[in-house]
């Protein structure tokens, strides 16, 4: 199963959705910040694996989605790992 937010939770918003899937199984998180930093961070705090976007960042010449296509990647640097 994908979660999938397109970018558009909050840091915290994404903390609390993460922690609260933490026990389902075979989930899989969809870069769910719009910045990479944002991803890391959450990924630090969740053992979920996540696949982020290389370019997909909001940034102002990005549509409506903040996307910008680019292709997936799973666990990025700074991704890998996780704990809880």
């Amino acid at each position: 199963m994908v979660a999938d937010a397109n970018c558009g939770w909050r840091l915290n918003d994404a903390l609390i959705a993460a922690r609260a899937m933490e026990g389902l199984p075979r989930l899989y998180l969809e870069q769910p910040c719009p910045a990479m930093e944002e991803c890391i961070e959450v990924r630090k705090h969740s053992t979920l694996p996540m696949g982020v976007r290389r370019g997909r960042q909001r940034r102002p010449d990005a549509d409506s989605r903040g996307s910008r296509g680019g292709r997936w990647r799973n666990e990025p640097e700074g991704l890998e790992g996780g704990g809880g």
